[in-house]
Protein backbone atom coordinates (compact mmCIF):
# COMPACT_ATOMS: atom_id res chain seq x y z
CA UNK A 1 0.00 0.00 0.00
CA UNK A 2 1.36 3.74 -0.84
CA UNK A 3 0.59 6.19 1.73
CA UNK A 4 1.41 10.04 2.45
CA UNK A 5 0.77 11.51 5.68
CA UNK A 6 0.19 15.25 5.29
CA UNK A 7 0.46 16.72 8.58
CA UNK A 8 0.68 20.81 8.05
CA UNK A 9 -0.78 24.03 7.10
CA UNK A 10 -2.62 24.25 4.03
CA UNK A 11 -0.30 27.03 2.10
CA UNK A 12 1.01 27.00 -1.58
CA UNK A 13 4.14 25.59 -0.51
CA UNK A 14 2.14 22.63 1.18
CA UNK A 15 -0.35 21.63 -1.15
CA UNK A 16 2.55 21.95 -3.94
CA UNK A 17 4.84 19.50 -2.12
CA UNK A 18 1.73 17.10 -1.43
CA UNK A 19 0.10 17.27 -5.29
CA UNK A 20 3.82 16.90 -6.39
CA UNK A 21 4.55 13.23 -3.81
CA UNK A 22 1.36 12.13 -5.00
CA UNK A 23 2.22 12.50 -8.62
CA UNK A 24 5.36 10.57 -7.96
CA UNK A 25 3.63 7.60 -5.73
CA UNK A 26 1.21 6.90 -8.50
CA UNK A 27 3.06 7.05 -11.61
CA UNK A 28 3.23 3.29 -11.28
CA UNK A 29 -0.22 2.23 -9.62
CA UNK A 30 -3.22 4.67 -9.59
CA UNK A 31 -4.12 3.71 -5.86
CA UNK A 32 -2.86 5.95 -2.74
CA UNK A 33 -4.22 6.70 0.73
CA UNK A 34 -3.60 10.49 2.03
CA UNK A 35 -3.73 10.24 5.71
CA UNK A 36 -4.65 14.29 6.01
CA UNK A 37 -4.84 16.54 9.53
CA UNK A 38 -4.72 20.07 9.19
CA UNK A 39 -4.99 22.72 11.01
CA UNK A 40 -6.46 24.73 8.42
CA UNK A 41 -4.40 27.69 6.32
CA UNK A 42 -5.20 29.25 2.66
CA UNK A 43 -9.11 28.80 1.60
CA UNK A 44 -7.76 29.92 -2.40
CA UNK A 45 -5.13 27.29 -1.94
CA UNK A 46 -7.77 24.18 -0.52
CA UNK A 47 -9.58 25.05 -3.36
CA UNK A 48 -6.85 23.84 -5.43
CA UNK A 49 -6.08 20.92 -3.53
CA UNK A 50 -9.96 19.86 -4.00
CA UNK A 51 -9.96 20.56 -7.71
CA UNK A 52 -6.86 18.22 -8.28
CA UNK A 53 -8.15 15.41 -6.48
CA UNK A 54 -11.53 15.47 -7.61
CA UNK A 55 -10.15 15.88 -11.17
CA UNK A 56 -7.72 13.17 -11.14
CA UNK A 57 -7.65 9.22 -12.68
CA UNK A 58 -6.39 8.40 -9.73
CA UNK A 59 -7.64 5.50 -6.75
CA UNK A 60 -7.43 7.92 -3.82
CA UNK A 61 -8.33 6.89 0.06
CA UNK A 62 -8.64 10.32 1.76
CA UNK A 63 -7.96 9.53 5.76
CA UNK A 64 -9.17 12.43 7.43
CA UNK A 65 -7.15 12.14 11.03
CA UNK A 66 -6.61 14.08 14.27
CA UNK A 67 -7.71 17.52 13.03
CA UNK A 68 -9.10 18.60 10.16
CA UNK A 69 -10.04 22.48 11.21
CA UNK A 70 -11.18 25.15 8.85
CA UNK A 71 -10.35 24.72 5.14
CA UNK A 72 -9.18 21.12 6.04
CA UNK A 73 -12.95 20.28 7.28
CA UNK A 74 -14.31 21.72 3.77
CA UNK A 75 -11.13 19.65 1.99
CA UNK A 76 -12.70 16.38 3.07
CA UNK A 77 -15.98 16.86 3.12
CA UNK A 78 -15.94 18.45 -0.83
CA UNK A 79 -13.78 15.56 -2.08
CA UNK A 80 -15.23 12.90 -4.56
CA UNK A 81 -12.59 10.29 -3.77
CA UNK A 82 -13.20 7.51 -1.46
CA UNK A 83 -13.00 8.96 2.00
CA UNK A 84 -12.47 8.22 5.95
CA UNK A 85 -12.50 9.68 9.28
CA UNK A 86 -10.25 8.05 11.72
CA UNK A 87 -10.51 9.97 15.39
CA UNK A 88 -10.82 13.25 13.98
CA UNK A 89 -12.07 16.16 15.49
CA UNK A 90 -12.93 19.87 13.88
CA UNK A 91 -13.23 23.32 14.24
CA UNK A 92 -15.31 25.71 11.92
CA UNK A 93 -15.62 29.01 11.50
CA UNK A 94 -16.10 31.56 8.46
CA UNK A 95 -13.30 32.73 6.22
CA UNK A 96 -10.70 35.80 6.13
CA UNK A 97 -8.75 37.29 3.60
CA UNK A 98 -5.22 38.56 4.51
CA UNK A 99 -3.73 40.60 1.78
CA UNK A 100 -1.17 43.17 2.16
CA UNK A 101 -2.36 46.32 0.15
CA UNK A 102 0.32 48.43 1.28
CA UNK A 103 1.74 48.99 -1.93
CA UNK A 104 -1.51 49.41 -3.89
CA UNK A 105 -2.16 52.73 -5.61
CA UNK A 106 -6.33 51.72 -5.29
CA UNK A 107 -5.76 50.04 -2.00
CA UNK A 108 -9.39 51.31 -1.62
CA UNK A 109 -11.00 49.76 -4.53
CA UNK A 110 -9.09 46.62 -3.80
CA UNK A 111 -10.33 46.17 -0.08
CA UNK A 112 -14.06 46.59 -1.13
CA UNK A 113 -13.58 43.92 -3.40
CA UNK A 114 -11.87 41.41 -1.55
CA UNK A 115 -14.98 42.06 0.71
CA UNK A 116 -17.38 41.52 -1.26
CA UNK A 117 -15.73 38.20 -2.80
CA UNK A 118 -15.31 37.24 1.03
CA UNK A 119 -18.97 37.71 1.90
CA UNK A 120 -19.98 35.67 -1.24
CA UNK A 121 -17.57 32.83 -0.15
CA UNK A 122 -18.45 33.07 3.51
CA UNK A 123 -22.13 33.00 2.19
CA UNK A 124 -21.98 29.67 0.09
CA UNK A 125 -19.57 28.40 3.11
CA UNK A 126 -22.81 28.51 5.45
CA UNK A 127 -24.92 26.94 2.63
CA UNK A 128 -22.64 23.88 2.32
CA UNK A 129 -22.33 24.03 5.90
CA UNK A 130 -26.09 23.52 6.23
CA UNK A 131 -26.10 20.79 3.69
CA UNK A 132 -24.21 18.66 6.14
CA UNK A 133 -26.15 19.53 8.92
CA UNK A 134 -24.64 21.80 10.82
CA UNK A 135 -27.21 23.48 13.64
CA UNK A 136 -29.16 27.58 12.98
CA UNK A 137 -27.88 27.41 16.21
CA UNK A 138 -23.97 26.72 15.18
CA UNK A 139 -24.73 28.69 12.29
CA UNK A 140 -25.22 31.45 14.11
CA UNK A 141 -22.32 31.33 16.20
CA UNK A 142 -20.15 30.96 13.22
CA UNK A 143 -21.94 34.19 11.25
CA UNK A 144 -20.86 36.17 15.06
CA UNK A 145 -17.46 34.95 13.95
CA UNK A 146 -17.03 32.80 16.69
CA UNK A 147 -15.55 28.78 15.57
CA UNK A 148 -17.57 26.35 16.13
CA UNK A 149 -15.70 22.88 18.06
CA UNK A 150 -16.71 19.44 16.32
CA UNK A 151 -15.64 16.06 18.15
CA UNK A 152 -15.22 12.88 16.99
CA UNK A 153 -18.99 11.78 17.45
CA UNK A 154 -20.09 14.55 16.31
CA UNK A 155 -18.02 14.50 13.21
CA UNK A 156 -18.78 10.59 12.55
CA UNK A 157 -22.22 11.56 12.56
CA UNK A 158 -22.01 14.27 10.16
CA UNK A 159 -20.11 11.92 8.25
CA UNK A 160 -22.49 8.71 8.41
CA UNK A 161 -25.96 10.04 8.92
CA UNK A 162 -26.59 13.71 8.10
CA UNK A 163 -27.93 14.96 4.73
CA UNK A 164 -24.44 14.65 3.37
CA UNK A 165 -24.90 10.60 3.62
CA UNK A 166 -27.55 10.82 1.17
CA UNK A 167 -25.50 12.74 -1.65
CA UNK A 168 -22.52 10.82 -1.48
CA UNK A 169 -22.69 7.20 0.26
CA UNK A 170 -20.83 5.70 -2.24
CA UNK A 171 -17.62 7.72 -1.70
CA UNK A 172 -17.66 6.44 2.10
CA UNK A 173 -16.02 3.31 3.32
Amino acid sequence: MKAIIFDDEISTETVAKLICEIEEKTKDDKNITIYFSTNGGSEPVGKILIDYINNSNLNIIFIGWWSINSIGFDIFFRLKCKRKLMGAHAVLHLGSRKVDTSEMTQKISYDKFLLEDLKKYNEEGIEFYKSLGITDKEIKVICSGEDIYLNTERLNKIFKEGLYENRQTKNRI
